[in-house]
């Protein structure tokens, strides 16, 4: 009897790793990007103004006039700049290729949808972008080939220093004061960049919840709040690599935390 969970375990079990799997089973890379697309849209929920993406739209919409505001995301979706376009907010979604980055000589080449960067806000897609659209033959092969998922995309991502989507990230990082929302920092490519460009004091923030989930004796699970200890040693981990970290309740309050943010910007 097949067992597809013990096969993700015996290959290593990550997030990476799985998806190569599938790219592996699902060889065609528009059926491999349909099955993404459905992963990400089929379960959408209506524009809600509440929301996290909501509140970071009408940040945006605040922030918009000046130049130095830019927004980069690891999402592949485009479900940011539904809420951009709901506030009325022009936004140049950019991303680039896999073929761009596998060669040096193209490598700082990307593309712009819906405007210029120098009209409009700018919206980085690093990993890929994979716009929504209502059927497998729609779906636009630039897009396709954007898609960085897999083990073997950020490999070869990761080891093209000059590509476009690490110079971005290190603009980024070295350039600006950025805020981390809904991410991990987890990724160690990230962590890695953010290290190279880490200043002292840090410069960088990161919402994160104190509430995570535990399991307990019986192996339910159950949410439990890190100790003043334990966010003190995160803190102090997170430091190191340049970012102050923002307590919140939990996920839930995210939003709140931005809605607040939101009111003090006149």
């Amino acid at each position: 009897m097949d067992d597809s969970e013990a096969v993700f375990q015996e290959v290593g079990g990550t997030s990476l790793t799985t998806a190569q799997l599938c790219k592996d089973v699902w060889a065609d890379e528009k059926t491999f990007a349909w099955q993404i697309h459905q992963i990400l849209y089929d379960k959408a929920r209506e524009l809600d103004v509440n929301t996290e993406l909501g509140e970071i739209a009408q940040l945006a919409q605040k922030c918009r006039k000046d130049q130095n505001f830019r927004i980069l995301t690891y999402n592949y979706d485009d479900f940011l700049e539904q809420y951009l376009e709901w506030r009325g907010v022009k936004c140049c979604s950019m991303f680039t290729t896999k073929v761009r980055y596998s060669n040096g000589q193209a490598s700082a080449d990307f593309y712009g949808v819906n405007g210029q960067p120098n009209q409009s806000l700018r919206l980085y897609h690093v990993h890929g972008f994979l716009p929504k659209v209502a059927t497998k033959s729609q779906l636009d092969t630039l897009h396709i080939r954007s898609i960085c998922l897999t083990e073997a995309d950020y490999n070869m991502l990761y080891n093209q220093p000059y590509s476009w989507p690490i110079a971005s990230q290190l603009s980024f990082f070295r350039e600006n004061i950025c805020l981390f929302i809904g991410c991990s920092l987890s990724d160690p490519n990230i962590r890695r960049l953010l290290e190279i460009t880490a200043y002292n004091p840090p410069k960088h923030y990161a919402i994160l919840p104190m509430m995570y989930k535990s399991t307990d004796a019986s192996g339910a699970v159950v949410p439990k709040q890190f100790t003043t200890k334990d966010r003190l040693q995160i803190e102090n981990h997170f430091y190191r690599i340049g970012i102050n970290i923002l307590w919140v309740r939990d996920y839930s309050a995210i939003p709140e935390w931005l809605h607040k943010l939101n009111r003090s910007i006149v």
